[in-house]
């Protein structure tokens, strides 16, 4: 997984061919291991590597890249799946009339939390 991180974790459009195919082999791995993993601890009566939203956008961007060399992490994020369920809760929670107005007041909430976290952990500019 670190592979697929370390090779994403740019701010180009368009990745190489060697860093692409790192992307891939690292990428394709982590989520090999992390299924035989769960199919080991299924075979136990285990359940402790459950499909994760998380694992789930992480296996998108795995198929996106086998088909393109784009970087999928300059359009896609990890909390896309997270953010999702919590719509889905937000619209069975209230009338249907204000579920995108409360929806955006939480985005927003949201939105301030992540600014204040960049703000307070800035690194101070040295002139």
């Amino acid at each position: 997984m670190c592979t697929f991180l370390w090779a994403t974790d740019r701010p180009v459009l368009r990745l190489g061919e060697d860093l692409r195919e790192q992307a891939l082999h690292g990428g394709v791995a982590s989520l090999q291991t992390y299924s035989d993993l769960a199919v080991l601890n299924l075979e136990r009566a285990q359940l402790n590597y459950k499909l994760r939203p998380k694992w789930h956008a992480y296996a998108h961007m795995i198929f996106d890249l086998q088909f393109s060399d784009e970087n999928c992490r300059v359009h896609k994020t990890l909390s896309e799946e997270t953010m999702l369920g919590k719509i889905t809760k937000l619209a069975a929670q209230c009338p249907g009339s204000n579920v995108l107005e409360r929806f955006f007041q939480r985005f927003c909430l949201f939105l301030a939390f992540h600014w204040e976290y960049i703000r307070a952990n800035e690194v101070p500019q040295v002139d």
